[in-house]
């Protein structure tokens, strides 16, 4: 695994790209981790672009570094406060 690539609702293509901890891109078969990954510098969003912001769906893609996305998942949060 090399890093995952995060999209937002009402922002189109824009991918955020969020670097994996080195710990966690080396995983063997059939195992599963866990790990706390951060949004470098952020990420800005407006109603206006978003929708509304109880209910906003975020993508998440998982990339290795040969093959290219190995899967995503997406979930809608409320990132209202």
């Amino acid at each position: 695994m090399d890093h995952l690539g995060m999209t937002v609702e009402g922002y189109g293509d824009f991918e955020k790209v969020l670097p994996i901890s080195a710990s966690v891109q080396q995983v063997q078969k059939m195992t599963q981790v866990s790990s706390k990954v951060g949004v470098p510098s952020g990420f800005g969003y407006k109603a206006l672009t978003a929708g509304d912001l109880s209910n906003v769906q975020v993508t998440i893609a998982l990339y290795d570094a040969e093959s290219g996305k190995m899967g995503t998942a997406t979930k809608e949060f409320n990132i209202g406060g």
